[in-house]
């Protein structure tokens, strides 16, 4: 993206949860019932908008990015 001369990334919706859930030290998601206490209790994330995202996003990011057991369990929660 690119305004006043000058370029910038921005995440998609799915790779910005990855990276909050990946450098949010006191977040482990171990369990379906912390997922869904995380996305509607703490974070509060519009359900709806959750189980339209796109999964492939998050099955990437478990091959190469942090916390891996906590986005696997993510994927499950949106899978179900």
């Amino acid at each position: 993206m690119y305004k006043d001369n000058y370029a910038f990334l921005i995440a998609s919706p799915e790779k910005a949860l990855c990276d909050l859930i990946a450098n949010s030290s006191q977040v482990n998601l171990r369990y379906m019932k912390d997922v869904e206490t995380y996305l509607e209790q703490d974070i509060r994330m519009d359900m709806d908008e959750f189980n339209k995202m796109d999964k492939t996003i998050f099955e990437d990011y478990i091959k190469v990015g942090k916390k891996a057991d906590s986005i696997s369990t993510l994927l499950k929660f949106l899978r179900r």
